[in-house]
């Protein structure tokens, strides 16, 4: 494996996310990962205040969720059953649903279309959308209990030593002074492959880049 090495400048490297905002009373901007297969980041979604009555099992709504710390968040994920608590939901891309039923009070509206650029797209609810839903949340399942098949000899292979032998991809490193740290980032042809945190000494990386670059915790250094 050849490493180049890049040293950025905090004010080089800052990246802020927007949080969901309110341009308009039934627009929002996506953010978050739940949902990620249906919409994407920045993806404005179409709010409908509709009737509670008109609410059926598959429709994404918008509803407000207190956060760990207390705070009022809005959230949008795809109601999977009705009871008479509320309504039970789920992210499309969540291998289970929400913990508790969101009350109705609680719902702000329904999500009916997407406009990403200049396009905008019908959002797929009820029966249709449910069923949509359901067939990746079995391929969600599938894909774990296949991966968990796979790592035996996927970890034997990387124990093994012989992949770096023969593939030698050139890897970057990024290092990224940040107020908590050291944070290095491992490129390779200008994609995020890898990232080492060196203050909590959190070693992440990309199959199958796993197999070439060592990890900084098990040489217990930082490159």
């Amino acid at each position: 494996m050849k490493v180049s090495i890049i040293v950025l400048e905090p004010d080089k490297m800052k990246l802020e996310f927007e949080k969901t905002l309110t341009l308009e009373k039934n627009i929002r901007f996506y953010r978050g990962k739940s949902m990620g297969r249906t919409f994407h980041l920045g993806d404005r979604l179409i709010i409908s205040s509709v009737s509670l009555n008109s609410i059926k099992r598959g429709d994404v709504i918008v509803f407000r969720n207190k956060n760990r710390i207390g705070d009022s968040d809005e959230v949008v994920h795809r109601v999977v059953n009705l009871t008479g608590e509320g309504f039970v939901t789920r992210g499309d891309d969540n291998s289970i649903n929400d913990l508790e039923p969101i009350h109705f009070k609680e719902v702000i509206g329904k999500v009916v279309a997407i406009e990403n650029g200049n396009r905008k797209l019908r959002v797929t609810g009820g029966l249709r959308g449910l069923i949509a839903a359901r067939v990746r949340w079995e391929l969600m399942r599938f894909y774990r209990w296949a991966r968990k098949l796979w790592n035996v000899p996927y970890g034997m292979l990387r124990l093994s030593g012989i992949v770096p032998r023969i593939w030698k991809p050139e890897i970057s490193q990024v290092h990224i002074q940040t107020e908590q740290g050291v944070l290095i980032k491992y490129l390779y042809k200008q994609r995020n492959v890898g990232v080492w945190n060196q203050t909590n000494h959190i070693f992440e990386c990309r199959k199958p880049f796993d197999l070439v670059v060592p990890s900084p915790v098990d040489k217990g250094t930082s490159s």
